[in-house]
């Protein structure tokens, strides 16, 4: 009886983990899909400092559809704080802000794998003391 009790708690602990590594791997594709938006924006911000006042531009409509316009103001730039509020702000403490985004989010990735690598070793090292218990279970 306490055999199977040892396997439970095991075969428990095994699936916690495995959920675990699931949940981390979402984690970190979101984590690469926030990356690359950022990124976006951070070469589009730098994009826009290149950029002559009135030049002609496409506006991503959303879904493929674009619009014709210019851009009058080259200094500064909109950024959404949520529910339709736009603040208006300078072009350089925005591409900094990018930029520390930029970092916060890498260092978040780096933990992130290295979490993923500590659940995986254990995993590893729990699959075949199961795997043993299983076969002990069969041969009875």
């Amino acid at each position: 009886m306490a055999k199977n009790k040892e396997f439970e708690k095991a075969f428990m602990t095994y699936q916690m983990l495995q959920k675990q590594l699931e949940i981390f791997r979402l984690q970190a594709v979101q984590l690469e899909k926030e990356f690359i938006e950022v990124e976006k924006t951070k070469q589009a911000i730098e994009g826009f400092s290149k950029m002559k006042k009135d030049n002609e531009i496409m506006i991503p409509l959303g879904n493929g559809y674009f619009a014709e316009g210019s851009i009058s103001n080259l200094k500064k730039v909109l950024v959404g704080l949520g529910n339709s509020v736009m603040l208006e702000k300078e072009i350089k403490p925005v591409h900094e802000n990018l930029e520390n985004k930029i970092k916060e989010i890498e260092k978040m990735s780096k933990d992130l794998q290295e979490k993923i690598i500590e659940v995986t070793n254990k995993i590893n090292d729990l699959a075949p003391d199961l795997e043993k218990m299983i076969a002990q279970a069969q041969k009875k």
